[in-house]
């Protein structure tokens, strides 16, 4: 079984990246987060080798609490941290070297973002995310939900109370485990077992 001290995340964030308005800012540091930023270098220079754990992607099979499997073994979930607009870009310089080691997933539709729409060069998509709201999503579903993610985003509580389904930061509330959770937001009229959703990454 998987402890809570082994899940480790891996984020991949753009050279691009606004690190002070970046949600995941004040994850740095955190034991079992690491970042490993993109340099402007040529594209296919400086490739990111994901040899195992979980790859976060769009249109990708749905997340679900069986995937956890894919972390017992220290593999992290990978998640990249770009503008919507930027991650193909960063998708470009990073390479799966071990298919039968690494999933790729996705989060499931439907889940609200709090966070405040700016951007003004490109149209954000209905489902998008931040990308702590997309990382402590995926941690629930994973049945290891780390309130302590969302202790330093401003609209945290907000998050939980547009998306029910998401466990009380004092407890799982009614859900009771991953798999409950899971079900409860497919009663909310998504879908069980929950398909697929775009996020963008802030």
């Amino acid at each position: 079984m998987m402890s809570r001290g082994s899940f480790s995340v891996l984020v991949v964030q753009d050279h691009k990246e606004n690190r002070k308005k970046c949600t995941l800012t004040p994850l740095a540091g955190r034991p079992g987060i690491s970042f490993v930023r993109q340099s402007p270098s040529p594209r296919g220079s400086q490739t990111v080798p994901v040899s195992r754990g979980i790859l976060l992607l769009l249109d990708a099979p749905c997340l679900s609490p069986e995937d956890a499997r894919f972390l017992e073994d220290g593999g992290p979930l990978v998640l990249v941290d770009a503008t919507w607009a930027r991650v193909p870009r960063v998708l470009e310089r990073m390479a799966v070297t071990d298919p039968v080691r690494v999933a790729t997933r996705s989060l499931p539709p439907g889940i609200a973002t709090a966070y405040p729409r700016t951007s003004k060069l490109y149209k954000d998509p209905s489902a998008g995310l931040a990308s702590i709201e997309a990382l402590f999503a995926a941690s629930v579903i994973l049945g290891h939900p780390r309130h302590d993610w969302l202790a330093g985003y401003r609209w945290a509580d907000e998050f939980r109370r547009r998306n029910d389904w998401l466990p009380a930061e004092d407890g799982w509330g009614g859900s009771g485990d991953s798999q409950k959770a899971v079900d409860s937001y497919g009663s909310h009229g998504y879908g069980s077992p929950p398909e697929r959703l775009r996020y963008v990454h802030r």
